[in-house]
């Protein structure tokens, strides 16, 4: 089943160029992946044999 997300999002700065502070923690770019959960008490697994990712 498909939800598409809901609202805007800022997406114009998914980057490690735009962060301007100092310090060992630092932004180290965007990532993207899937999820499949399912909620019943059945010990269910999922696999993924294919995942297309494209930009809009």
């Amino acid at each position: 089943m498909w939800y598409p997300p809901g609202g805007d999002v800022e997406y114009s700065k998914l980057a490690d160029e735009h962060f301007t502070e100092r310090g060992d923690e630092r932004f180290t770019g965007a990532f993207v992946g899937i999820c499949c959960q399912a909620f019943t008490d059945k010990n269910i697994h999922t696999d993924f044999d294919d995942f297309a990712h494209s930009t809009l």
